[in-house]
């Protein structure tokens, strides 16, 4: 898995969009898929760095405000990363939930943490090791059809997608594709309910 950086989303096609047409996928270790994603407008993820790094607990429980974004950030990717047509899954225009993901959690933990979790150890630069996080994973299948590929490459379907975005400016960082579950105990690990339409996907 390989990380992204991107400001925060303002709607779910927004975000489609410029998820569909800036990722670039690549293959990394282990088999698992590589998506950089390129930021729209102005960037705030790299701006509150300083502001939000160690300025929080970070196994502290998830907020109301926390989960309902862990919830739409799954979302996209899962719509993203739909193996079937997005369009005929609906989830873009009405908030439905695309049927390739069948569970999702979310849990809050630094940066450094995170990236070793998903097998990328020093992905990020050590300034941003301390910035505290909210990460959303789901369970499915998820394609990189949708995504730009290298002449002669294919598509592949992973079993897990995560998310994850600034614990407090909700600005996204980090996001990709796998076979394996993130490793690492988290307490304040929480499930996610994927079946019930989100009524606003406005962030």
């Amino acid at each position: 898995m390989r990380r992204s950086r991107s400001g925060a989303f303002a709607a779910l096609g927004l975000a489609l969009l410029v998820l569909t047409s800036c990722a670039t996928p690549t293959e990394g270790p282990g088999g698992s898929a590589t998506s950089r994603v390129s930021a729209l407008g102005t960037d705030r993820a790299s701006t509150a760095t300083a502001a939000h790094a160690g300025s929080e607990p970070v196994d502290r429980p998830l907020t109301h405000t926390q989960i309902a974004q862990a919830r739409r950030e799954l979302m996209l990717v899962a719509t993203q990363s739909n193996p079937s047509s997005g369009a005929a899954d609906g989830s873009r225009a009405t908030g439905r939930w695309p049927s390739n993901i069948t569970s999702g959690s979310a849990f809050g933990t630094d940066r450094g943490t995170a990236n070793a979790a998903m097998g990328e150890p020093g992905a990020a630069p050590a300034s941003e090791d301390a910035r505290v996080v909210v990460c959303a994973e789901a369970h499915g299948q998820f394609s990189t059809a949708s995504q730009s590929h290298p002449q002669g490459a294919r598509a592949r379907v992973f079993s897990y997608a995560i998310a994850c975005f600034d614990g407090s400016s909700g600005d996204l960082l980090d996001w990709g594709l796998n076979n394996h579950a993130v490793t690492g105990d988290f307490e304040n690990r929480v499930s996610l309910d994927v079946t019930t339409p989100i009524a606003s996907v406005v962030g």
